[in-house]
């Protein structure tokens, strides 16, 4: 049903620009109550390449400093994170300051994970960040 209309051509001529008029003879729908009780949501499909790719990822990331040197590879996590420091403390990332002047908390952990070479699927680099969170405070 078609809501806008032209003004026909008598009442043009009046104006340059055409006018349009509101239709109202088409039904209100907020008068009627719409029943979505009835109707559900299916799930996507879980693909096999989907849960593959899941099953990855898991194994890419670590959650804590405990978790990533108990998966056998201690040596290149602990070069991870010192190249990680390195790197902080050459770009001079953050400046230490008396407590008392700034007594805002920063929550700080390291994130580990594991960049995979495409070719031979096998770990190419070990990258650890360290990353902060403070509340109430925008970036």
């Amino acid at each position: 049903m078609k809501l806008l209309s032209r003004v026909d051509s008598q009442n043009r001529s009046n104006s340059p620009d055409p006018v349009e008029q509101i239709d109202t003879s088409h039904e209100n729908v907020t008068d009627k109550q719409l029943d979505t009780s009835e109707e559900s949501i299916d799930p996507l499909p879980i693909t096999d390449d989907y849960a593959i790719a899941m099953a990855a990822m898991s194994t890419l990331f670590h959650q804590s400093y405990k978790e990533a040197l108990s998966s056998g590879d201690q040596q290149q996590w602990n070069l991870a994170i010192k190249n990680e420091s390195e790197k902080m403390s050459k770009y001079k990332v953050w400046e230490v300051v008396n407590r008392l002047i700034i007594c805002i908390h920063f929550r700080e952990r390291w994130v580990y994970f594991k960049k995979i070479d495409g070719e031979n699927g096998q770990p190419s680099k070990y990258k650890a960040r360290q990353v902060a969170k403070c509340v109430g405070v925008d970036y």
